[in-house]
C-alpha cells in the first residue's frame, strides 16, 4: 500500500510539547494546543506517537509527540498552519514498526477510499480535540492491512454551566484565610482569597461541592490541627459526616463562620468545645497557591497556568486576574507555572490561551530569561498554603517569541 512507503524508519520520540529555555535563548512558547485522541479498541496506546509534518509527502517533520498513558491522549503544540499528522503505535518499544504495530494518519478510517487530510491550525484558536484511527496494522510479512477501527459517534459535549458564588467569611483572627470550593467527585477545586472585610467571590460549573473556609490559624503555612475551619450546610444530626452542597445558580450571600477548630484526629470541635462537628481528612486536602505577577504592564490582565511537566504541555488548572494577584487550589504534587499578560478589551477578564504581539510571558523560578536555568517546579504538600511570584520577564514577539525585556526583573 503505497502509505506504507511515505513512513521513515526506525522510529525516534522527539518529545518536547513547549521546548524548554536552553543556552540563554528564549524558546517560542507553544501558540495553539491540539489535543489528539487515539482510537483502536483493545490496544495500549502508552508506546504511541503522533508525527506533526509541514507537507502531504511526510518528509518535513515538525516533531514527534508521545502519548501521555495507555488511553492514547497526545497532547500537542503547534503553530498556526497546515499540517499533516502520523499517528504509530509501536508496541513493543523497539524502535521499528513490526508484526501487530499499527499506524493511521489523520482523516482515514478506511485506507482503501479515503486519503489523509490536512490539520488547519489557526492563531488564537482555543485549544482543539481531534481524533485518529489507528486503521492499520504491520503484518508478518512487513505489509500494512486495514484494521477495519471505524471511529465511533460523537457524543455530543454536556452544558457546562458556571456559577458565580459570592459571600462572606467571618470569625478568627484575620490572620490568613482561604475559601474552597472542592468538587464532591474530587475532580477539581477552587479557592478564593477573602478581603479584609471577609468578602470573597469564585467561578465554579454547577455541581456538588464540599464548600469550606480555613484560617492558618497557627502559622504554619498549611491546613493541620489547631487551625480554624468554616463548613457551609452543616447540622448536628449529620455527625462526623462533612456536607456538601448543591450549586445550580449564582449564590450571592454565602455565609461562612469560623466557628470550628481542628482536632488532632482531623474532627472539628467548636471554640468553647462542647459540640463537635464534621470530620477533615486532612491527608486529602488541596493545596493552594497564592501568587502575585510582577511587571504587569499598567491596564493589562494575567493569566497563570499550572502545569504538570516542564514542558508544559499537561494543563491542569488556570487561574486570571486582572490584578495581577491569584490563588490556585491543586492536589499534592509538583507543578510548572507559567504567566502571560492580556492587553485590551480583555485585560478585565483574560482568558486561558488569549496572547498577542506585545504580551509579556513569565515562568516560575526564572527572574532573568537571559540565564540557561529553564522554569523550578514548585512542589505542594496536602493542605499546604504557599506564597509564590511569578516575573514577567519577556515580550512576545511578531511571531510569538519570547523576546527578554530590556530591563528585565532580577537584573
Amino acid at each position: 500500500m503505497n502509505m506504507a512507503t511515505r513512513l521513515c524508519l526506525p522510529l525516534s520520540v522527539l518529545a518536547c510539547a513547549l521546548p524548554m529555555l536552553a543556552q540563554g535563548q528564549p524558546a517560542a512558547p507553544a501558540q495553539c494546543v491540539v489535543v489528539v485522541g487515539l482510537y483502536w479498541p483493545d490496544h495500549d496506546l502508552g508506546r504511541a506517537q503522533v508525527r506533526v509534518f509541514r507537507d502531504k509527502t511526510r518528509r518535513d517533520l515538525v516533531e514527534a509527540f508521545p502519548s501521555t498513558g495507555a488511553e492514547g491522549r497526545v497532547v500537542v503544540a503547534l503553530a498556526p498552519g497546515t499540517y499533516y499528522l502520523t499517528a504509530i503505535v509501536d508496541l513493543n518499544n523497539d524502535g521499528q514498526l513490526n508484526a501487530g504495530d499499527g499506524l493511521g494518519f489523520y482523516g482515514v478510517e478506511d485506507p482503501n477510499t479515503q486519503q489523509p487530510e490536512p490539520l488547519e491550525v489557526k492563531e488564537g484558536a482555543p485549544p482543539a480535540v481531534v481524533r485518529m484511527a489507528i486503521s492499520l496494522t504491520m503484518l508478518a510479512e512487513g505489509k500494512l492491512a486495514p484494521t477495519s477501527v471505524k471511529l465511533p459517534p460523537l457524543e455530543a459535549p454536556p452544558v457546562v454551566k458556571n456559577c458565580r458564588v459570592a459571600g462572606v467569611v467571618t470569625g478568627g483572627s484575620g490572620r490568613l484565610r482561604v475559601c474552597y470550593m472542592v468538587a464532591a467527585d474530587g475532580s477539581f477545586s477552587r479557592a478564593a482569597l477573602p478581603g479584609a472585610d471577609g468578602s470573597f467571590s469564585v467561578v465554579v460549573p454547577a455541581g456538588k461541592y464540599y464548600v469550606f473556609a480555613a484560617e492558618d490559624a497557627n502559622e504554619t503555612e498549611g491546613l493541620d490541627p489547631g487551625d480554624l475551619f468554616a463548613v457551609h450546610g452543616y447540622r448536628p444530626e449529620q455527625g462526623a459526616e462533612f456536607p456538601t452542597t448543591e450549586i445550580a445558580d449564582d449564590v450571592a450571600d454565602l455565609a461562612l463562620a469560623l466557628q470550628w477548630r481542628v482536632s488532632g484526629t482531623g474532627l472539628l470541635r467548636s471554640l468553647d468545645d462542647t459540640a463537635t462537628g464534621p470530620q477533615v481528612a486532612l491527608e486529602t486536602l488541596p493545596a493552594v497557591l497564592i501568587g502575585s505577577v510582577a511587571n504587569v504592564p499598567a491596564g493589562s490582565g494575567v493569566v497563570v497556568n499550572a502545569c504538570a511537566d516542564a514542558r508544559f504541555a499537561g494543563l491542569v488548572d488556570t487561574a486570571a486576574t486582572a490584578g495581577g494577584h491569584f490563588a490556585l487550589a491543586l492536589g499534592a504534587g509538583a507543578y510548572y507555572l507559567s504567566a502571560v499578560s492580556v492587553r485590551g478589551a480583555e485585560a478585565a477578564a483574560p482568558s486561558p490561551g488569549s496572547r498577542s504581539e506585545g504580551d509579556r510571558i513569565g515562568f516560575y523560578g526564572v527572574s532573568n530569561l537571559r540565564l540557561a536555568h529553564g522554569p523550578q517546579p514548585v512542589a505542594l504538600r496536602p493542605g499546604e498554603i504557599r506564597t509564590v511570584s511569578i516575573a514577567l520577564t519577556a515580550q512576545l514577539d511578531k511571531d510569538l517569541r519570547p523576546v527578554p525585556l530590556a530591563n528585565e526583573p532580577g537584573q
